[in-house]
């Protein structure tokens, strides 16, 4: 029996529910597909340009690369699927397939890579993210092979018979695809908006930065293949899809090296848990908090990187320290020396130029919250969390059980040392961090303030 009180076999079929259920739509799919195959009554070229295509898809579903913020994108699968859309001739022969067949094999594709790329438990919400795909794909071909949009019929048919100047075709796709982009841009942060935790300006702003050029570089090579395929043919697919294959390599570089990047601070986050200044485990515990706590605020996600590498190296400025803080609890100390060693860790991590804003978070977090007040000065919001979550930690020390003394302590410089808002998201994001259980004895000692 599972912790749950299921046996392991019940609890595995729960847990690959979700790829059941996509296996059973593929299924269907794959019966729609054949369907849609004997409907359109491809002829031998149109079966080998959308075989060739689908398996450029599927090949370029397993060179997914992520956005250094949040979704992933395949650019060789983009490129593809908006070739099959936008194909009208290949050899001096016309593609008469229609918009049906695109929106099947494009769902097809993805449900099939779906289930051998994505873990059980992310598949039910990935599969949104993948059907915003299918319907800009959809939108598409519709648009190009469907629409009556010419005076003999669709795009896709005045192309095939020379009615439309290259040039004019050409620029007629690139506007097709910019219109799908905006599509998909636009479903995408109303999808995320739905989940409540950043507002749709903070979501555009980031996907039009991290993500948007990818995109755009993969769907304006789809053109130039689907423009390519009327006189190379199906060598067209692997010449002009192969930059996007190099991009993606590219592209995993610069993600491994983020990556990289990221595990050094962790070790160096450590170096003061090592040595005996700080309380082990106490900077990844701080940069949970805040990564939390900036989520609940609606932080922008590369604001949230930012404000969790500062909380990791906070307190690196303690090795400098001839006595160790006890507990490395920096609340307890002289508002004096608390600066001290935020200039002191702040200086270090200066040294690194991809590091400033963190350094900046860092300078400014034992900055009481009065000077917003009081002093008409500037405080970031990132600093005013990272000043509660180390507070909070430095109190608790990674144990739930004196949450309620820490945050009764924290409630004593409300207004003047916290920022109120501040406390209450940390309230309430550290309730599910915290077991029904009793506070033992004497842990209200160790968490209530010095008397005189």
């Amino acid at each position: 029996m599972t912790s749950s009180g299921l046996s392991p076999a019940v609890a595995a079929t729960r847990r690959h529910r979700p790829r059941i259920i996509v296996l059973i739509g593929m299924t269907l799919l794959a019966l729609a597909y054949l369907g849609v195959l004997r409907a359109d009554d491809l002829g031998m070229g149109d079966a080998m340009v959308v075989g060739a295509l689908a398996i450029a898809m599927a090949g370029g579903e397993f060179l997914r690369v992520g956005g250094p913020t949040h979704r992933s994108i395949a650019p060789v699968a983009t490129g593809a699927a908006v070739a099959l859309a936008l194909a009208s001739v290949s050899d001096n022969h016309e593609l008469a397939y229609g918009a049906p067949l695109v929106v099947v094999t494009v769902a097809l594709i993805i449900l099939l890579t779906a289930v051998w790329l994505e873990k059980p438990d992310n598949l039910s919400f990935r599969i949104a993210g993948h059907t915003i795909r299918v319907i800009v794909m959809g939108f598409l071909a519709v648009a190009f092979r469907e629409l009556p949009l010419m005076e003999g019929g669709s795009l896709a048919h005045a192309a095939a018979q020379g009615e439309i100047e290259p040039w004019a075709l050409a620029l007629t796709m690139l506007g097709l695809t910019c219109l799908a982009q905006l599509l998909e841009l636009s479903l995408h942060v109303w999808m995320r908006t739905a989940l409540g935790r950043q507002q749709w300006r903070e979501i555009l702003a980031e996907d039009a930065r991290d993500m948007l050029p990818i995109a755009a570089a993969a769907m304006s090579t789809g053109v130039v293949v689907a423009i390519g395929l009327r006189s190379l043919g199906l060598m067209a697919i692997v010449l002009f899809l192969a930059p996007l294959v190099l991009m993606r390599i590219s592209i995993a570089r610069r993600t491994g090296a983020i990556q990289a990047r990221r595990q050094s601070i962790t070790a160096l986050s450590r170096l003061t848990d090592l040595a005996g200044y700080t309380e082990p485990g106490h900077a990844e515990r701080v940069a949970v908090l805040c990564g939390l706590v900036g989520r609940e605020v609606h932080l922008p996600a590369r604001s949230i990187i930012h404000l969790e590498t500062a909380a990791l190296l906070h307190d690196v400025g303690q090795i400098g320290l001839r006595h160790s803080v006890p507990y490395g609890a920096t609340i307890n100390l002289a508002p004096l020396d608390q600066e001290q060693i935020a200039d002191d860790s702040a200086d270090l991590v200066e040294e690194a130029v991809y590091l400033t804003q963190s350094a900046a978070i860092i300078r400014s977090y034992p900055t009481s919250f009065r000077v917003l007040h009081e002093e008409a000065k500037r405080l970031s919001v990132e600093a005013r969390i990272l000043k509660v979550c180390n507070a909070y930690d430095d109190l608790t020390r990674g144990d739930p059980l004196r949450r309620e003394p820490a945050l009764e302590r924290i409630m004593l410089g409300l207004g003047y040392e916290y920022d109120p808002a501040v406390v209450d998201v940390l309230r309430t994001v550290t309730v599910n961090l915290t077991p029904p259980t009793e506070v033992p004895a004497g842990a209200e000692d160790e968490a209530a303030p010095s008397r005189p």
